[in-house]
């Protein structure tokens, strides 16, 4: 029996969705680890409150932090098609131009603000979902991203690599209840509630 404590590349994926249609960016990675954090959010239940027991005001703000081992002998055609000639740099630039308002939305905010139309360029953020696992995942703001390149083919072009990656999951107080990543919140939270439900009492 294979212990539960050895590590195997699995399937991950960030699904991006915004003005321009949705995209889903897959990896095959190493879960070297992945850290959640959760901070709870509420009112009361101290000396210097006027409340006499606590209340929470929202859900938790909840962190996950995630180091990804990608190597370009791990992916296959789910991923891309083309590690063989650029290497994993597509799904870096990948990963990478999900924290990017878009160029053509920069022209266009350029574009408006020599007109007059616009006074403030605003480049509203897609809404990601993070999958680890089958049944895990959030929507998120990736609110940190580092890679090192570890190893390179003769080009150049990175083959190994390690990522880390902090998110923020984008919970419902977050969004207004017509946003898609507000039912998909309420999903992570309910998948939540489902798994803690079969703990014995």
């Amino acid at each position: 029996m294979t212990s539960p404590m050895v590590r195997r590349t699995m399937m991950g994926s960030l699904t991006v969705s915004g003005t321009g249609g949705s995209r889903t960016i897959r990896f095959q990675y190493n879960p070297a680890n992945l850290r959640r954090s959760l901070d709870p959010q509420f009112v009361g239940g101290h000396a210097t409150s006027s409340a006499t027991r606590p209340y929470y005001t929202a859900p938790p703000v909840e962190q996950i932090t995630v180091r990804l081992e990608i190597d370009a002998g791990d992916q296959d055609s789910v991923t891309w098609n083309d590690s063989t000639t650029s290497g994993i740099r597509p799904l870096l630039a990948a990963i990478e131009t999900v924290m990017y308002p878009t160029v053509a939305s920069i022209e266009s905010a350029v574009s408006k603000l020599s007109s007059g139309t616009l006074e403030i360029g605003q480049y509203t953020a897609p809404t990601v979902m993070f999958q680890w696992g089958k049944q895990l995942q959030a929507p998120v703001l990736i609110t940190k991203y580092a890679v090192t390149e570890d190893a390179f083919d003769v080009n150049l072009n990175p083959i190994r690599a390690t990522v880390d990656l902090t998110m923020q999951v984008t919970s419902a107080t977050d969004l207004l209840p017509t946003d898609p990543g507000f039912a998909r919140y309420l999903a992570y939270q309910s998948e939540k509630e489902r798994a803690a439900a079969k703990v014995k009492s």
